[in-house]
């Protein structure tokens, strides 16, 4: 994921570098296309850093859930021991 972010930013890059090389050409009509391939770029790049934002989300939401279920199979056990600890008195 983050190699693709990487690879759409050294594009923007490119393609910033060419239409400034076109419009000093004169070459407005080339320059007009590479600042729309860059706006495209740079929406791509947002929204791989969004989808890689909602993975790490995911991510964590999952490690919560796992500690919670964790800590719920650990109550229930101690539970159980200390209802056994109860009857025995």
């Amino acid at each position: 994921m983050e190699k693709g972010c990487a690879h759409l930013e050294a594009r923007i890059k490119k393609c910033h570098m060419d239409a400034v090389k076109k419009s000093k050409a004169k070459n407005k009509r080339g320059a007009m296309l590479d600042l729309k391939r860059k706006k495209l770029l740079e929406k791509q790049l947002t929204q791989k850093q969004n989808q890689s934002f909602n993975l790490e989300n995911q991510l964590f939401a999952l490690e919560n859930a796992n500690s919670n279920k964790q800590m719920l199979d650990t109550m229930k056990v101690t539970n159980g021991a200390m209802g056994a600890v109860m009857n025995s008195v």
